[in-house]
């Protein structure tokens, strides 16, 4: 493929993976499989996926800033244990073995692929707001420091994890646990790609239009949201989430 055609390809996946994150989340579930059918190794196309996400995150995050509604003293106390974690999934990710990788990303894909299908239908309640503040319980701490570990290594999905964690501590409106979300993974999306770019992962001729396109769809799909069907939106990221998975195991 000709670098204008991957440029042209990152752009658009950008786009619907933006548009994808605002009306349903997940983006990250469209947006790895197409650059890994692009030809991208599997660590490559994990690692250059997170160009995207950072676009994503730091608009999220910017608007949620401007509304008041991140819960800076919370977030103050959880960044610096969700950081370090991620440092250390991203480096551990991008000292792992091709192949490796590979069957990694086919179960956790495959994994996605089950649960996004499952939500989408309904078969999965949603997180419920905690009766009591747990946000300065040890506990805590090592959860958020897990979903970086996880984070810093592969990225899809964590969105859904830091999001349901949030609201789960309790005295969190939804609006505050999804700028919560937003702002720790525009950190740790910093991290990891600080460690990728180092490792010489990051593909930028096709992750910088990735970027753009995701800043793009993501205003779009602030604007449209409401006119399209959810449900369609999961079923699509799950059998999207499906192939790459079996594009992993290298059975197609």
């Amino acid at each position: 493929m000709s670098p204008e055609a991957l440029a042209a390809l990152g752009f658009v996946t950008g786009l619907v993976a933006g548009w994808v994150n605002v009306v349903a989340g997940g983006g990250t579930l469209l947006s790895l499989p197409v650059l890994a059918l692009s030809g991208l190794p599997p660590m490559a196309a994990n690692a250059t996926s997170r160009l995207g996400v950072l676009s994503q995150s730091l608009s999220a995050t910017v608007v949620w800033h401007r509304k008041g509604a991140i819960p800076w003293k919370l977030a103050l106390r959880l960044l610096p244990v969700s950081l370090v974690a991620t440092l250390a999934g991203a480096e551990a990710a991008a000292l792992m073995q091709t192949e490796l990788a590979g069957r990694v990303l086919a179960i956790i894909f495959a994994a996605l692929a089950l649960l996004t299908a499952a939500d989408a239908f309904g078969l999965i309640a949603p997180p419920a707001a905690s009766d009591s503040d747990s946000s300065s319980r040890p506990a805590t701490y090592a959860v958020f420091g897990v979903i970086g570990l996880y984070g810093g290594a592969i990225q899809a999905g964590v969105g859904l994890l830091y999001g349901y964690t949030a609201y789960r501590l309790g005295a969190l409106t939804p609006a505050q646990a999804n700028a919560l979300k937003s702002l720790l993974t525009l950190v740790f999306s910093v991290g990891a790609l600080t460690v990728f770019v180092a490792r010489g992962l990051v593909d930028f001729g096709v992750g910088l239009p990735l970027a753009l396109g995701s800043l793009v769809g993501g205003h779009l799909g602030a604007t449209y949201a409401n006119r399209l069907p959810v449900r369609a939106f999961k079923l699509a990221i799950a059998l999207a989430a499906a192939v790459t998975a079996l594009r992993f195991a290298h059975l197609i």
